[in-house]
């Protein structure tokens, strides 16, 4: 994996474990956890739409968010067999609202394969 993208992930796994500790669970599992999301997919989905569409940051929210999903599916040993082409249009269409949470999911899982 990408030391950058290594880096990113560690940041912000940080980030949400302050986070948890700072705010209610049931508050953040409504937003974030979805109820205790199950796979892998799911979490990546969850963590790159809430990035990218809630814009946490002033600049960059959907690199991040792109960078975190990608990151926290290779850290499972899943890479994407998507051209970055695929990917770019990919993140644009969560960003205008055009991909909702079941289509992430559904788009990761038939973009990416096991190492």
């Amino acid at each position: 994996m990408n030391p950058l993208a290594k880096g990113m992930i560690l940041l912000l796994k940080n980030w949400l474990n302050d986070f948890i500790r700072r705010y209610n669970w049931q508050a953040l599992s409504n937003f974030w956890w979805r109820r205790f999301i199950p796979s892998v997919f799911e979490k990546a989905a969850a963590l790159g739409e809430s990035l990218i569409i809630n814009n946490p940051f002033i600049d960059g929210n959907k690199r991040t968010g792109a960078v975190a999903m990608v990151a926290l599916l290779e850290d499972e040993g899943l890479v994407f067999s998507a051209s970055e082409e695929d990917f770019y249009r990919f993140v644009i269409s969560i960003s205008t609202g055009e991909k909702k949470f079941d289509e992430i999911v559904d788009w990761l899982k038939e973009n990416t394969e096991s190492t």
